[in-house]
């Protein structure tokens, strides 16, 4: 009865991970390429070497690893063999180290084995790992098998017990983390978070120790050190030692960035300062992160600009910086014009729109010009509505359609537009006549291409759509990528998931092809510069790639 209901609910819903090293496949694919081909006589299969000599006889329904691929993946002089639908191990010299005795062998990027047995009196398969000589490493007991960490040998696996699917972490010598969690997944690097059966959840170092002393409802990392944390209905923040920061007795607890939240209900907020030990306190009704150091300050209804350093007492002055023509260093390494409150308060503009490449953008007299920072009309106000300075042009809208202007006001693109966007390296997205274009600083289109959407995703990548289908264009490299995905999403910097059919593949910002289009699910963990890719019925292996 047991093993019927885990069939019925638990092996039918399972979902096994494959991670894709790039570096790793290409070096497995290419290196033996050299040596050894696979040949095929009467529907079976057999070795040979670089001379064409037979190796292993066309014996076997299968060579290789359980995945079957057209290029050899030697290990270590070693080879799977598929015989009467079962899986087992020879040599190069045609030795069998294993009868054919599992159900599959899939090669992983630690250089071992994940083999899965089925017994007589079952009909589900367990799994485990071994090496090349069939020598045991992790028992073959387990439900399922994940290799998180490759370089020690660490795995997730699960079990059926007390009528349930309990998780747990193993290494090839011990248990890390017993196996009697409802759930257990990566919490960051080398940090798993383990749920209970009673919903609570208990972080471990991959030694084994407990992060914390006691379970918690939920867990959330502020960063790497700070965590906020739910107990019985109630939010407080510990760092990674556990030593409590604020005690669990606040009604809500909101991340705004890494070093800042806001409490609730008494819209305090509070500041972790660089130690991530203690945090700095003050009461505002909003607060707004304007860029790396600086922050926008709600209290009684008055705006104020303050810096990291500010906030968290590093200064012995005041506590805001004065809103009467400081200067500061923005982002950038250009300068931020910090007296925009002040000169509402004193109407002198009817609006500031924003600063960028040392001009104010400003509404006055119902029209929109620019000032330098000594409030000296650079641009007159004439405009019936402007974008900020980016690398010497500005937008300028005129009787409804837009065009852009450089600081002398020469027009050096004319208004011809309904809509346009800033230049980035060059570029700008533009629209006319309900199709989007990508033109270069002389008005001329950089694309030969009318689009349905033109959307900057990174610097110097484009994301194009058109009749309901998503290509990309990369300014740096020229390569245009015609739209003929379903979906495409930027992953990092080098790398992009797209989508055709529900399934799931990636490539390169270049326009290569990395991984191909046939899983259910691609994420990347970015920690361990590698793909998390999930496909129905596939065993758990781990290989690598440089973000």
């Amino acid at each position: 009865m047991v093993l019927s209901l885990l069939k019925s609910n638990f092996s039918k819903n399972i979902i096994r991970y494959c991670i894709f090293s790039l570096a790793l496949l290409s070096a497995q694919a290419q290196a033996p390429t050299k040596s050894f081909s696979f040949f095929e006589e009467n529907g079976k299969k057999g070795l040979k070497n670089h001379a064409g000599e037979i190796i292993i006889p066309a014996q076997y329904n299968q060579l290789g690893w359980t995945r079957a691929i057209d290029t050899p993946l030697i290990l270590k002089n070693t080879l799977g063999y598929k015989y009467n639908n079962f899986w087992g191990i020879l040599t190069l010299s045609h030795k069998k180290i294993t009868a054919p005795i599992y159900d599959a062998i899939h090669l992983l990027p630690n250089k071992l084995l994940l083999v899965s047995f089925k017994s007589h009196n079952s009909t589900l398969s367990l799994f485990g790992i071994i090496d090349e000589q069939n020598n045991p490493i992790v028992p073959i007991q387990y439900f399922s098998i994940e290799l998180v960490n490759p370089y020690k040998n660490i795995y997730i696996v699960s079990s059926f017990l007390k009528n349930q699917v309990l998780y747990g972490l193993v290494s090839h010598t011990n248990t890390i983390v017993p196996i009697e969690y409802k759930k257990l997944t990566r919490f960051s690097t080398n940090i798993y978070k383990a749920t209970s059966h009673l919903n609570t959840i208990t972080l471990f170092y991959e030694q084994g120790d407990t992060v914390f002393p006691q379970e918690y409802e939920n867990i959330v990392p502020l960063n790497t050190r700070i965590f906020i944390t739910k107990q019985r209905g109630s939010y407080g923040v510990m760092d990674k030692n556990g030593n409590t920061i604020h005690k669990n007795t606040y009604k809500n607890i909101t991340k705004i960035n890494d070093t800042l939240v806001k409490i609730e209900p008494y819209s305090q907020w509070f500041l972790i300062n660089e130690e991530n030990k203690a945090m700095q306190s003050f009461v505002a009704e909003r607060i707004v992160p304007i860029h790396n150091t600086f922050y926008k300050i709600t209290k009684n209804e008055k705006d104020s600009i303050f810096t990291l350093a500010h906030l968290a007492g590093r200064q012995t002055h005041n506590a805001s910086i004065p809103l009467n023509g400081g200067i500061y260093p923005d982002y950038r390494g250009q300068k931020i014009f910090q007296r925009f409150q002040t000169l509402i308060q004193k109407q002198t503009y009817e609006y500031i729109k924003g600063y960028s490449e040392g001009l104010i953008a400003i509404k006055k007299d119902k029209k929109y010009g620019f000032v330098d920072t000594a409030h000296k009309m650079v641009v007159t106000n004439r405009y019936e509505d402007v974008e900020l300075f980016f690398e010497g042009l500005a937008a300028v809208k005129i009787l409804g359609k837009w065009g852009f202007i450089n600081t002398q006001e020469d027009i050096i693109i004319q208004n011809i537009y309904q809509q346009v966007s800033s230049f980035s390296n060059g570029n700008a997205i533009v629209k006319f006549k309900e199709k989007y274009h990508l033109i270069d600083r002389q008005g001329k289109n950089t694309l030969d291409l009318e689009l349905d959407t033109l959307l900057l995703l990174k610097p110097n990548l484009y994301l194009l759509k058109k009749n309901k289908k998503y290509g990309i264009y990369n300014t740096l490299h020229k390569k245009e990528i015609y739209p003929r995905f379903d979906a495409i999403t930027a992953l990092s910097q080098r790398f992009l998931l797209v989508e055709n059919n529900k399934k799931y593949g990636v490539i390169s910002t270049a326009g290569t092809d990395i991984i191909p289009i046939r899983f259910d699910a691609i994420v990347p963990d970015t920690s361990n510069s590698i793909f998390i890719c999930k496909q129905v019925g596939m065993p758990y292996f781990k290989t690598f790639s440089k973000f």
